[in-house]
């Protein structure tokens, strides 16, 4: 009788166990069939890559952006057969960070099967087993050419915008500039006449030496055009490893005049053995112009005399710091955190871009740009710039 009872119990135990197990299985399709369901409605690319790079799941938004019209023409493929050239090292890395166990977002660059190129956006976020070891990448794509495209035209803009700006600056320091150029002329004009007169009377020593005098003033005044030329040529320019007090003292050169007919006395106070920096000349030339020109402005209504400082020295391990601090009347407080907003102005007809551009500049050599809050008289504007050494990090 009893092992009659202990087999009926053992039967309704099975039992039991089996049809718990049916329900989990059924449990765990119906999951797996909704998980799929939700990966191939999602709008974006969803995909499971191995370590080596080989795909091992897509949904249908990835195949067509990879321009695949069957699975098998990506699954089972490596993603490098995709990725364009220059991005495979990249793409390799954040792979290794994946199953070292980090979540990485790259933007990239795929060919697709037809040969369209796209943008892409990927975050990637290692993917683990049961045992907690990582067994897949697991990565969400998007589609980002379109906004790639807005910021190579908005990168245009600011390009045209920047040259605008500089030509604007040439022209309001041009009788400087005219003044400058002058003197070598002059020069040239008074040696040449010397020189006839050396030759009329056979003088030939002293004539020699004035012709090398004109060749250094013409080499002078070439300098001087190629300055200016650098400044107004719309065209882009290369970061180099470059002496700041050099750039200060070009701006300097010619901005000389402009600051002498409004009676402006500048000082320039540097530190010795100054680190040199890693910048576009160019463009810190024009911020240096920006600056110069809004402190004669500033200061145009003073009576008690117009001093302009231009201060150069290090900070922390890799930046130099240049202020420029002038005795106007300074800022007033409700406009100090918009002074450099685009199309911000205190002047009455101001575009209020200089500022902005100095900015921009200035932040896309890893640098800063901001107004000091001072309790002196006037205003003083600052920005930092990395080193050669800063700009290796």
């Amino acid at each position: 009788m009893f092992p009659d009872i202990y087999a009926l119990i053992l039967l309704l135990l099975l039992g039991t166990v089996s049809v718990f197990a049916w329900r989990m299985k059924r449990r765990l399709v119906d999951n797996d069939i909704r998980l799929r369901t939700i990966i191939e409605s999602e709008p974006e690319c969803v995909k499971l890559q191995s370590c080596d790079g080989v795909v091992l799941e897509m949904n249908a938004a990835g195949l067509q952006l990879l321009e695949a019209k069957t699975p098998a023409e990506v699954i089972g493929h490596k993603v490098y057969e995709f990725v364009c050239r220059e991005h495979i090292p990249d793409y390799q890395a954040l792979t290794r960070d994946v199953f070292a166990g980090q979540k990485r977002v790259l933007e990239f660059q795929v060919m697709g099967r037809e040969g369209t190129r796209r943008w892409l956006e990927t975050n990637a976020t290692p993917l683990q087993d049961k045992h907690g070891n990582i067994s897949a990448l697991l990565a969400i794509t998007r589609d980002i050419s379109h906004r790639k495209l807005l910021e190579k035209e908005l990168q245009q803009k600011q390009m045209e915008l920047h040259h605008v700006c500089r030509v604007s600056t040439i022209g309001e320091v041009a009788s400087g500039i005219a003044h400058e150029l002058n003197q070598p002329l002059c020069a040239i004009s008074s040696l040449a006449e010397t020189c006839v007169f050396l030759a009329e009377t056979g003088n030939h020593d002293k004539l020699m030496a004035k012709l090398d005098s004109i060749v250094r003033e013409s080499q002078r005044a070439n300098h001087i055009v190629s300055r200016v030329r650098g400044v107004a040529t719309h065209k882009r320019h290369n970061k180099a490893t470059t002496d700041i007090l050099q750039i200060i003292e070009d701006v300097i050169s010619l901005t000389k005049h402009y600051l002498e007919s409004n009676t402006v006395r500048l000082s320039i106070r540097a530190e010795e053995s100054l680190p040199r920096v890693y910048v576009d000349k160019i463009q810190i030339e024009q911020v240096l112009f920006n600056l110069i020109r809004n402190a004669v402005e500033a200061m145009a209504a003073n009576t008690h005399g117009r001093e302009l400082t231009i201060a150069a020295k290090g900070i922390q391990a890799d930046q130099v710091l240049v202020e420029l601090r002038d005795n106007g009347p300074g800022i007033p407080e409700a406009n100090q955190k918009r002074v450099t907003d685009s199309y911000f102005s205190t002047k009455e007809n101001g575009m209020g871009i200089g500022l902005s551009i100095s900015r921009s500049i200035i932040s896309a050599h890893g640098g800063r740009f901001w107004l000091e809050q001072t309790a002196l008289a006037g205003a003083c504007f600052c920005f930092s710039l990395p080193t050669t050494t800063g700009a290796g990090k």
